[in-house]
């Protein structure tokens, strides 16, 4: 009986150093856990900061090697977007402002141009009422010396009629 005793004693002695080594392994597996998952939780969010635009945000370090590659790699990552977007933001700007002073200058010329056609037409219409005006009085003028003689014509035919009542009038 002694050795059933002693074989059950080995054997709780046994199944307690199981328990208390699974329940080790549990803490020490959630320590770990703990310990790794946090990093990891700050470079998902670093990464969600990231798709959502904020290329500002960076990662801490952390004590383990690997975790610390990942995470210089984000920042590095991040630093270089963040250049970029600012280089490309500032790149727009001015690209905005060539095109706004683009738009400006062709709006200028637009209204020039349009005011050239206008003075054009008034030009094309006054030249249209001066021939009008002109195609009379130039009528008019060629006509004077006509216009001249048959009024001369006329006093003359006067005087004859004046000399010609004058000398019936003598004569009677």
């Amino acid at each position: 009986e002694g050795s059933t005793e002693d074989i059950d004693n080995l054997m709780l002695s046994m199944y307690l150093s199981f328990i208390l080594f699974a329940m080790f392994s549990l803490a020490s597996s959630m320590y770990l856990g703990k310990l790794i998952q946090e990093p990891l939780d700050k470079l998902t969010t670093g990464i969600q900061k990231f798709g959502e635009g904020d290329f500002e945000y960076r990662v801490q370090k952390t004590q383990f090697l690997e975790l610390n590659q990942i995470v210089d790699s984000y920042n590095k990552m991040a630093s270089e977007l963040d250049t970029l977007y600012n280089d490309l933001e500032s790149k727009v700007v001015e690209r905005t402002e060539a095109l706004e002073a683009a738009n400006k200058e062709l709006k200028e010329t637009q209204s020039i141009m349009v005011h050239a056609e206008k003075m054009r037409s008034l030009g094309e219409l006054v030249a249209g009422i001066a021939h009008e005006i002109n195609n009379p009085i130039n009528f008019i003028y060629g006509n004077m010396v006509h216009f001249e003689n048959y009024v001369n014509d006329i006093f003359d035919l006067f005087d004859k009629y004046e000399q010609l009542k004058s000398k019936v009038s003598e004569i009677d």
